[in-house]
């Protein structure tokens, strides 16, 4: 066969073929890229950052913050530089109209999908939508009208017009806060927003006559709820049997009325149901009668505390101990009223007698009521992070710790054989003698933005169950101590199968249900091992009655879960309120309290029959 040699001419021409082809090839590849970059730019990126400017612009106006306009800015910058150089010098085909609808098309899907996937989803309305779509045209354009074969002047002319319908959106809808991730909800602006600082009227809505007409109120008004959720601080009601058959046994509304802005629970004692709201200029406690919901007397207090996109009003519930009424409202007044009359036995601004300044929400801790003295978080430095005043008179008893106060309660608990009063504070977990407020021990416990919402559980005589979110978790301290009289905590385990956020836990059984951001979920005490993570109710609350959960959902629906290990199983479900609810629920015997920042109800739940 005859063998091919090479001679120098031939090696030379070969080696210039593979650079010429080499260079056809680069260009494609980079062509390639930057096709692919502007379409992830224009498609994804810039949406999104619009989507966070908008958001930022609706929650704090001028005050946004400017970082995603200026990404918004700059992303856009990229998307107009990278497509001049993907098209210079390349001839622009004219459009085909199949083509343009169904690039349009897409966008219009794409913009929706990005709106359901990032918005509230306490928002349903398709006005906003469709309204939203509208206002990311101007994105499609930037990245469209290089491929148009128009003259440039009509190019612009067809921005400016985008830019004017991408202002439709702001000018439309105004935010009336933020669900529990954070994004705002939105109301049309043409819309006489609804005045949630004061009761429109003090009657009731419908008519409960038929409802209680024939039941004995006795045995209703001797239920009782009487501080933050319940009488141990626990969120359980152990004595309670519901019936689960809601289609056949619906839950009955006694009462339902609208209430001033507020986000703090009912307080149930003595007939009476008494929370917190916000009216005009003034912060109000507020007895309403437990079986019509008439209200009983209220009692009022100059200030309001303007929450910004967290909402206005108190947040913390009413502690009610024998014939008195401890109240904590979000500017630090400290409230010991009459039960009967709403009468002021005395009255202190915590914040000031304690050398505190307020928190960014506002205080949200609830009193707690121990041994004729009232507690309350303040979080003063120097040793007042802690205060106790006498019930009687409002003489300060002590102060103590010296941690900057979070947004959770003080709560009595009971571990390894010492009452001691726990609270968890910005970044400590702190125990303190009831007696005299010195502190035991502390653990730390610390999140990404220092904000310390939940109540920890006590599990046993020696373990506490401890939970947060924002980036930090859940875990199993045991408490103990030395015969020298010294406190430790110790971790048994730590994880982040649980973040809870701004809800709070409840145990059963030796299994902890909690709301992991949003959904539902049961962890192993042993070990905490997750068992469950299943049903989206949102950033609402929880207790327990019985063996069941009564879950009260972000939306304002109201469900009923079996509290079991095995799987997630809701029972039953109907919706109570129709906007956004993060207001723990009380249960006072077989009456169910929910409200949220706009009205309360009252429902009595049916029980299973005792043959049963």
């Amino acid at each position: 066969m005859p063998t091919a040699t090479f001679t120098p001419r031939h090696v030379s021409q070969m080696t210039l073929a593979v650079r010429q082809n080499d260079r056809r090839t680069a260009p494609r590849l980079l062509c390639g890229v930057g096709w692919t970059a502007t379409a992830l730019v224009g498609w994804v990126g810039l949406p999104y950052s619009w989507y966070r400017s908008l958001a930022l612009w609706w929650l704090y106006g001028r005050d946004a913050p400017r970082l995603w306009p200026a990404v918004t800015a700059l992303l856009a910058l990229a998307l107009l530089a990278s497509m001049v150089w993907l098209t210079a010098g390349h001839p622009v085909p004219a459009p085909r109209r199949r083509a343009v609808a169904a690039i349009v098309a897409a966008w219009c899907l794409t913009s929706a999908v990005l709106w359901r996937t990032l918005a509230s989803p306490l928002e349903h309305g398709a006005g906003f939508t469709l309204v939203y779509m509208a206002s990311t045209l101007w994105l499609l354009w930037l990245w469209a009208m290089f491929l148009v074969a128009s003259r440039w002047p009509v190019r612009c002319r067809v921005l400016v017009a985008a830019l004017a319908l991408a202002c439709t959106l702001p000018a439309c809808a105004r935010a009336r806060g933020i669900d529990g991730a954070g994004r705002p909800l939105l109301a049309w602006r043409f819309r006489q927003p609804t005045d949630a600082q004061a009761p429109k009227h003090t009657g009731i809505i419908g008519n409960p006559e038929a409802s209680v007409a024939h039941r004995d109120t006795e045995e209703l008004r001797d239920a009782e709820y009487p501080c933050f959720r319940g009488r141990d601080g626990l969120a359980v009601v152990a004595d309670v049997r519901l019936d689960d058959d809601w289609i056949h046994s619906p839950p009955r509304e006694l009462w339902r009325r609208q209430v001033g802005a507020g986000w703090g629970s009912f307080a149930v004692s003595g007939g009476f149901a008494l929370t917190q709201e916000q009216r005009g200029e003034n912060e109000a406690v507020v007895c309403y009668d437990l079986v019509d919901g008439r209200e009983v007397w209220s009692h009022t207090d100059e200030g309001c505390f303007h929450g910004g996109a967290a909402g206005d009003g108190p947040r913390a519930t009413p502690n009610v101990a024998s014939d008195r009424v401890f109240t904590l409202g979000a500017s630090g007044r400290l409230n010991c009223l009459d039960l009967r009359t709403g009468r002021c036995h005395w009255s202190i601004d915590v914040l000031a007698d304690n050398r505190a300044s307020n928190l960014s929400y506002g205080l949200c801790g609830s009193p707690l009521v121990v041994d004729g003295m009232v507690v309350v978080s303040a979080g003063g430095h120097e040793g007042k992070s802690l205060a106790a005043y006498g019930c009687a008179t409002g003489e300060c008893i002590w102060r103590a710790g010296d941690d900057a106060a979070g947004y959770g309660s003080p709560q009595l608990c009971h571990l390894a054989g010492h009452d001691q009063i726990v609270i968890l504070n910005r970044s400590v977990l702190t125990g303190h003698e009831v007696r005299t407020g010195r502190v035991l021990w502390t653990y730390p416990w610390e999140n990404s933005t220092a904000t310390n919402c939940s109540q920890s559980v006590p599990v046993g005589q020696r373990l506490l169950f401890v939970s947060t979110g924002y980036g930090k978790g859940c875990g199993l301290l045991e408490l103990s101590q030395s015969v020298a009289g010294h406190w430790t905590a110790l971790p048994v385990w730590a994880n982040r199968n649980l973040k809870t956020t701004f809800s709070s836990a409840v145990v059963y059984d030796d299994f902890v249900f909690g709301l992991d951001e949003g959904i539902l979920c049961c962890i192993d005490l042993a070990n905490g091992a997750r068992r469950w993570r299943a049903g989206r109710y949102g950033h609402g609350q929880l207790l327990l009655a019985g063996n069941q959960l009564i879950v009260q959902a972000e939306s304002g629906d109201v469900a009923l879960v079996a509290a079991i290990p095995d799987e997630h199983c809701e029972l039953a479900r109907f919706t109570a309120l129709s906007d956004k609810t993060w207001n723990h629920p009380a249960l006072a015997g077989r009456l169910l309290f929910v409200r949220n920042d706009r009205e309360a109800v009252c429902f009595e739940l049916p029980l299973v029959s005792r043959g049963e």
